[in-house]
């Protein structure tokens, strides 16, 4: 599933970023990727200290 998304969601964010890009200018879509990619960052990692390393979920 993640796969899926995460694939699935690629081509979609090409057509996004190349829009952006267009309308606003490459510096504008350049700079909206770093945000996201910050605000993921800080998502992420605060979610990881929940995960418990020797659990596997993995029948």
């Amino acid at each position: 599933m993640r796969r899926t998304l995460t694939r699935g969601s690629a081509p979609l964010a090409t057509l996004a970023g190349g829009a952006l890009g267009a309308t606003l200018g490459v510096g504008w879509a350049l700079a909206g990727w770093q945000v996201l990619a910050v605000v993921s960052l800080a998502a992420v990692v605060p979610a990881a200290r929940w995960v418990d390393p020797g659990s596997d979920d993995v029948d």
